[in-house]
């Protein structure tokens, strides 16, 4: 995961941590060690929770989970 984009992400749209923990099922201490992995430990589902919960576009999501 893009750690950075992710976090501007959240700053654009006014979300959380707590609001991004909420949208993958997961508790807000559980978020913050998975961003602290760099999203490394992030599932499938819970990006795909997250992409569905915030409507992010395919772009969007592809830049935030698939950085290279």
């Amino acid at each position: 995961m893009n750690v950075d984009k992710m976090k501007q992400f959240m700053k654009e749209h006014n979300l959380t941590p707590k609001d991004m923990a909420r949208a993958a099922d997961i508790n807000e201490s559980t978020w913050f060690r998975k961003v602290s992995r760099d999203g490394d430990t992030l599932t499938v589902k819970e990006m795909n929770l997250i992409i569905s919960a915030f409507g992010m576009n395919k772009t969007e999501a592809a830049a935030i989970f698939f950085n290279e």
